[in-house]
């Protein structure tokens, strides 16, 4: 028997769900932002990949920290299928979590909602 086809969503559907979760997305993007994450200091690294592995757990995924000695930890998440003949696909994510700006930025540059817009930096250098 061959495999369903995934329907597409149609636009109004996901712009309503959108809408309904706009303010916990909102939420979450300040709580990363707020974690300062300069590449040079591993323990602000590591507090922002612990957001993200609780983040990544209320979601369903299966969360491993890959410690590190000099550096931040890496963070591995699987959603999706945890065998072969499970029927969703998995999903990839790659990122980081690391940043470029030193500890304290964001008292100079602050993380604010404004004219209907998230601002996480008022300027670029």
């Amino acid at each position: 028997m061959p495999a369903p086809v995934d329907l597409p969503i149609p636009t109004r559907a996901l712009l309503a769900g959108a809408r309904r979760k706009q303010s916990a997305l909102l939420d979450l993007t300040r709580l990363l932002v707020e974690a300062e994450s300069p590449s040079n200091v591993k323990s602000a690294v590591d507090a922002c990949a612990a957001v993200a592995a609780a983040q990544a757990t209320a979601l369903g995924g299966r969360v491993k920290l890959h410690r590190q000695r000099q550096f931040g930890n890496l963070l591995e998440a699987r959603f999706g299928r945890k065998s072969k003949s499970a029927p969703e696909k998995p999903i990839l994510l790659l990122g980081h979590l690391d940043t470029v700006w030193p500890l304290g930025t964001l008292k100079t540059m602050p993380c604010r909602l404004s004219g209907g817009r998230l601002w996480v930096r008022e300027r670029w250098t």
